[in-house]
């Protein structure tokens, strides 16, 4: 199974995307997976101009950047990991950049899949089959997380592909400054490493590892006064 990871975060590994990937990506190295990384903040990659040439050419874009070589390998691998801090209640521009880019994937032609509109991928591009998305904010609640999960059920859709784990760590500053032995953390820990078993072995991340890696880890009271505390 190869995998691809794209950490969107322009702290790429010192970073509190980083600290939830890391984890993530050992526990499907560990289980038999080729996992390759690709810091976002390392790429030049312009945005889509929005000229639709790559429909009318087999999804070869007018554009000449980093993607050329990386979009080959997005189209082959078997699951995308999105990597996602959130910014303003979505995701950092320059990965949404990279995934407006793929729109030289599919094709102009519009199919119906389960009753609604859809484009066809470009011959000759098999993958991703499954995405999972990996995402850290600074507030305590999860609903944060909302807009930015909303936004990829309807992707993975879009390309006929399956959102296999929704990884979320709501208040990541904790998360992150936690002890390496605070019991609170290592089931965090071991929750990310058994997502990362189950992608690498076929299977989508159930929804009790998917809870135990956003489980709250200090009460909303004790969150606001650390973060009060550091406004001083």
């Amino acid at each position: 199974m190869h995998v691809i990871v794209l950490n969107g975060s322009p702290h790429r590994t010192h970073g509190n995307t980083h600290k939830l990937l890391a984890p993530f990506v050992e526990g499907m190295i560990e289980n038999g997976a080729q996992v390759e990384t690709v810091h976002v903040r390392n790429l030049q990659v312009a945005p889509c101009k929005g000229c639709m040439s790559c429909w009318r050419s087999g999804g070869r874009c007018v554009q000449s950047d980093d993607m050329d070589w990386l979009r080959p390998k997005i189209s082959a691998c078997d699951v995308l990991v999105l990597g996602v801090p959130v910014y303003v209640d979505c995701m950092p521009g320059q990965l949404k950049i990279i995934m407006d880019r793929l729109v030289a994937n599919i094709k102009p032609e519009i199919v119906l899949v389960d009753g609604h509109c859809r484009h066809p991928r470009q011959d000759g591009v098999s993958g991703p089959q499954r995405f999972a998305l990996a995402g850290v904010c600074g507030f305590w609640e999860l609903d944060n997380f909302d807009p930015l999960v909303a936004w990829a059920e309807a992707m993975v859709r879009n390309f006929d592909a399956e959102l296999a784990a929704t990884l979320l760590r709501p208040h990541a500053y904790v998360y992150a400054n936690l002890s390496p032995d605070a019991p609170e953390k290592q089931a965090v820990i071991t929750a990310l490493r058994d997502a990362g078993r189950q992608i690498a072995k076929g299977s989508a991340v159930c929804d009790e590892t998917e809870a135990a890696v956003a489980a709250p880890l200090i009460s909303l009271d004790e969150y606001l006064a650390q973060s009060q505390a550091l406004q001083k």
